[in-house]
């Protein structure tokens, strides 16, 4: 997938920023030089929660003073917006006639963890951030997806 995404940056300039992309331990990255941007993407909710805090911090320590943090994340949607949302869907199935085929996804078998808008921010402040600027991106029936900006504290 590295390679894949390598072969997708566009041809360096003299004056463009320089991107460098590394495969690394997400929780050891203290050999890697400070960088002014990281970004962590559909990358958080692979963590289990214990691994949350840990994680950030280590990105975190990846960064400059003035650098910025960029990640995306999924938060679990209310309990009502999520019945109501399934039973929306089961009345627009069952008034149209149209069933959902069912389908195995490619990644099923990797286990994901929801955290909670609160779980996630508790562990931006434990690791040292603070939130310079947060974006709904889109919603699911049953999730939120979110982007966050972050600097250090």
């Amino acid at each position: 997938m590295l390679e894949q995404a390598r072969q997708r940056l566009p041809i360096p300039q003299a004056d463009a920023p320089q991107i460098e992309l590394i495969q690394a331990d997400l929780l050891d990255l203290s050999g890697l030089p400070p960088a002014q941007l990281v970004i962590s993407w559909r990358f958080l909710h692979l963590l289990d929660p214990e691994l949350l805090t840990p994680a950030l911090r280590s990105l975190t320590g990846c960064l400059t003073a003035d650098g910025l943090l960029v990640v995306q994340a999924y938060h679990p949607r209310s309990n009502w917006r999520r019945f109501s949302g399934r039973l929306l869907r089961f009345f627009s199935t069952h008034l149209t006639g149209r069933r959902a085929t069912p389908t195995t996804a490619a990644w099923a078998h990797i286990r994901s963890f929801l955290h909670s808008q609160s779980q996630l921010h508790a562990s931006f402040v434990a690791s040292g951030l603070q939130i310079r600027s947060q974006t709904r991106l889109f919603a699911s029936w049953d999730f939120d997806c979110w982007a966050y900006s972050l600097e250090r504290a």
